[in-house]
């Protein structure tokens, strides 16, 4: 269950919309366009975990719907901008999210993980050339525009772990 996430990079009418770091403009994972909630359900599906709730703003759980099928979501807000939003009461939203969470408990056994499929190629687009610079240091990664690093890994856990170490030396001030 993905609790208080938020809508990838460059999603409209999101709140607080980024990629894992304010570095990265957009992640593809085998040529689909992914933010936070398709890297992690990646990960989770690679060790046969479906993800069962996404809950966050509607940009959110409206990404999270059209990547897992079935998935149970819960929008608490409804973006006005970036920074602005309808909120549910915080009451109403706990009450919503547990309700919402003991539904996709019951039907966990009918929502299957996704996975990437091996090799997984992944494409990190940065916001700038000199968190580029640095990212370009990671063996294996190679540069294919001032912005754009690829590369491709055996598996879903080697492509997260090159992903990680990319966001982890591109954010060094």
């Amino acid at each position: 269950m993905f609790v208080g996430y938020h809508a990838k990079a460059g999603t409209p009418r999101a709140i607080m919309d980024h990629t894992y770091s304010g570095k990265l403009a957009a992640v593809w994972v085998n040529g689909t366009e992914v933010g936070e909630t398709g890297i992690n359900a990646y990960l989770a599906g690679h060790y046969g975990v479906p993800v069962v709730l996404v809950t966050g703003d509607s940009a959110v759980t409206s990404e999270a719907k059209a990547l897992i099928p079935g998935v149970h979501t819960v929008a608490v807000k409804e973006a006005t901008g970036s920074s602005s939003a309808k909120n549910l009461h915080p009451k109403k939203a706990r009450e919503t999210i547990r309700a919402e969470a003991a539904k996709a408990t019951k039907a966990a056994k009918q929502i299957a993980p996704i996975r990437a499929n091996a090799p997984v190629e992944m494409v990190v687009d940065f916001k700038s050339t000199d968190t580029a610079d640095r990212a370009e240091m990671i063996p294996t990664v190679r540069r294919v525009g001032g912005t754009r690093m690829e590369f491709e890994a055996k598996d879903y856990v080697q492509a997260f772990r090159t992903f990680y170490a990319l966001v982890t030396i591109s954010s060094i001030e």
